[in-house]
This record gives C-alpha cells, sequence and structure tokens, in this order.
C-alpha cells in the first residue's frame, strides 16, 4: 500500500514541481483544501443533475449504475428522481457520505486512486463528473474503474475542458486540486484529440465525444472496453 501511495505520488510530481511531499497531503488537498459541495451551489446542482437528466433519458431504470465520487448526492437525487433501483455511490469525503447516503443508494467510502477494486458484480454503467481530474494517476485510476464494467458496459466520463489553469504551477490551488489535467491533456485545445489518444491508448473505445458546459467547459465521453 505505502508502495503504491509512493509511486502514485512520485508519477503526479514529474508534472514539474514536487507540489506533494506525501500521499496524505495529496488526499488533505482534495478533502480539505479543495472541498465544495454542490448543494451550496444552484449553478453545480443545476449541472449535474440537467447532465444526467440528458443522458440517463432513454436508460433502463434497472441498469446497475456505479456513480464515482458522488460529492453529496446530487447525482444521486436525480438518478433517484428518474426512478433508477440499482445505483451505488462512491466518495472519499465523510461529510458529503452523509449527505450522498441520504437519497436510499448504497454509498460507500473509497479512494479511487488506489485500486484495484471489486464489488462483486460488474457494472452497466459508470458515471463520473468532474471527477478523474481530481487524481494522481489518471490512467492508473481508469484502468481500475473500467474493470468494474460489463463486457458491454459504458463508462461515461466528464471532465474540464480546456482546463488551462491546472497546468499552471504558479496556480497553486488548482494546479494540486486538479492534479490529473495534464496526464490527460486537458489543458491542451486541440478539439479534444490529446485527451482521446490518452485514453485509446489505454486500450479503450471511445463511442461518443460531446463538448458542453452543464458546469464549466466539458468534454464528454462515453468509453467502452
Amino acid at each position: 500500500m505505502d508502495s503504491l501511495k509512493k509511486q502514485l505520488v512520485d508519477f503526479s510530481n514529474k508534472r514539474g514541481n514536487n507540489h506533494f511531499t506525501s500521499y496524505d497531503e495529496y488526499v488533505k488537498y482534495q478533502t480539505c483544501n479543495g472541498l465544495s459541495f454542490e448543494k451550496d451551489s444552484s449553478h453545480w446542482t443545476e449541472g449535474q443533475q440537467c447532465c444526467i437528466e440528458k443522458k440517463f433519458k432513454n436508460v433502463d431504470r434497472n441498469s446497475r449504475i456505479l456513480d464515482v465520487c458522488c460529492g453529496d448526492g446530487r447525482g444521486l437525487q436525480k438518478f433517484r428522481e428518474l426512478g433508477f433501483n440499482n445505483v451505488t455511490g462512491i466518495e472519499i469525503s465523510d461529510d458529503k457520505i452523509k449527505h450522498a447516503s441520504l437519497f436510499g443508494y448504497n454509498v460507500f467510502k473509497l479512494d479511487i486512486c488506489m485500486g484495484p477494486f471489486d464489488f462483486g458484480e460488474k457494472y452497466d454503467i459508470i458515471y463520473s463528473s468532474h471527477t478523474i481530474e481530481h487524481v494522481l494517476n489518471p490512467e492508473y485510476t481508469i484502468k481500475g474503474l473500467m474493470s468494474l464494467l460489463k463486457d458491454n458496459g459504458a463508462f461515461f466520463m466528464i471532465l474540464p475542458y480546456v482546463d488551462y489553469l491546472a497546468s499552471l504551477p504558479e496556480e497553486d490551488h488548482r494546479y494540486k486540486i486538479h492534479c490529473g489535467v495534464i496526464p490527460l491533456g486537458l489543458h491542451i485545445n486541440d478539439g479534444g484529440n490529446t485527451t482521446i489518444n490518452i485514453i485509446k491508448n489505454m486500450g479503450f473505445k471511445i463511442l461518443k465525444v460531446e463538448f458542453d458546459q452543464f458546469r464549466e467547459p466539458e468534454i464528454h465521453l462515453i468509453i467502452t472496453k
């Protein structure tokens, strides 16, 4: 475990400056320094819920869905309103889990950097909105999450794009909080081609690419095995 934590920190620090002195410092930035709640922002709540309503409008309500880093549950609230029966949330922040658990789904405490994971039965859909840009090694995390998908399943991934500020070490806060931006090429304004090719090079297929701004300018990807 300690070896993996060191590998993840070392990988992230290769971005340029050694901003994280330890894995605990990284977790502190994500759960304390960068802590925010969608429930406190109507813009972020509405953006999250409108996004889910659009993407899941025609999805079978019995689909097994994993909401990755479900936060304080505004997304789970919309899944509940839409009538989905089999949704699981995962989240690292205890404070957010307390709120997310109010919507009747199982919400587990999990650090998505630290896979591999095993939830037993595989999922039809994994939903991740404004999440993967926060992890130390996006490829490691994405591969871990994709292992949870059924063979014909889909990963709905939403990321900030273009995220220039997170690529600048002098923008210390965003650089640390969005430490997955550079490894995913989200700071490069090329129509998403760099990000798309990075994910393809992981061995996955991309079924669909869209651009929208439910919460801020975003790239929306549907990824399959």
